[in-house]
């Protein structure tokens, strides 16, 4: 029986070729179509679903204003602002600061690189977002002046065959050695980066940044278990009314 029903069926879409060709055409892109909405759908549940913490973790953003005029929100802050929300508020268990540096001459010797995405961390980064080292110690990432971490695919076009760890490059004529390789960051993660160095190195050749004045970095802080984000963001206000410049 079924198979006279596949004839049938067969003979039939042969018979008029041009209306079964425009039929099978029109079910060929609703299937891609249905699929590649459902890739993306899915895509954009899984953001930062790579992080044990992230139910934890905000990123402190700014409203800025004309005097009472509102003129946007900015997810850049003040570098001072992580250590102070540590020390002051109980509700903060640990934060990290992270600047973008962008792209960045690297150099090996006598050799030039361009390395894309660069940006500046704190050590404690690691301690609120997950990464994956396949070298090096995370633990122990960052905790130097001196250092620098790069991802997989960076540490290939820099180094090849060549074990990075211990590697020395340098940036704007500073020696930074490599003490980690991470993993390429996943797509469903909105901070994407090939090289971070320490933040240290950011606030050594700006000394402005130990003051309220510049607001160049994003800064995330982990909230313990149970804190309450309303009180907290209160807590931020008035913090904001009593130190950021008006």
């Amino acid at each position: 029986m079924l198979y006279n029903q596949i004839k049938i069926a067969c003979r039939n879409l042969w018979k008029d070729k041009s209306y079964s060709s425009l039929n099978i055409a029109g079910l060929a892109l609703a299937v891609t179509v249905f699929l590649f909405i459902l890739h993306y759908v899915r895509l954009e549940h899984s953001y930062e679903n790579i992080h044990a913490k992230a139910d934890r973790l905000h990123r402190i953003t700014l409203d800025l204003y004309n005097g009472s005029e509102f003129v946007v929100t900015d997810c850049e802050s003040y570098p001072v602002l992580g250590p102070r929300l540590q020390r002051d508020f109980p509700e903060v268990v640990n934060y990290a600061r992270v600047e973008h540096i962008g792209n960045t001459e690297v150099g090996i010797g006598a050799e030039g690189f361009i390395v894309d995405r660069v940006f500046a961390a704190d050590s404690q980064y690691f301690s609120l977002f997950n990464m994956d080292f396949v070298k090096g110690v995370k633990a122990r990432a960052l905790r130097g002046p001196n250092e620098a971490v790069i991802s997989e695919s960076t540490a290939a076009q820099l180094f090849g065959q060549k074990d990075p760890l211990g590697q020395v490059i340098t940036i704007a004529g500073e020696p930074l050695t490599i003490t980690g390789v991470f993993k390429d960051i996943p797509e469903n993660t909105h901070l994407k980066f090939d090289m971070l160095q320490p933040f240290q190195r950011v606030t050594k050749t700006d000394p402005g940044l130990d003051s309220w004045n510049n607001n160049n970095n994003y800064t995330y802080v982990e909230l313990a278990d149970g804190a309450s984000l309303e009180d907290f963001n209160r807590k931020l206000h008035q913090l904001s009314r009593r130190e950021a410049p008006q």
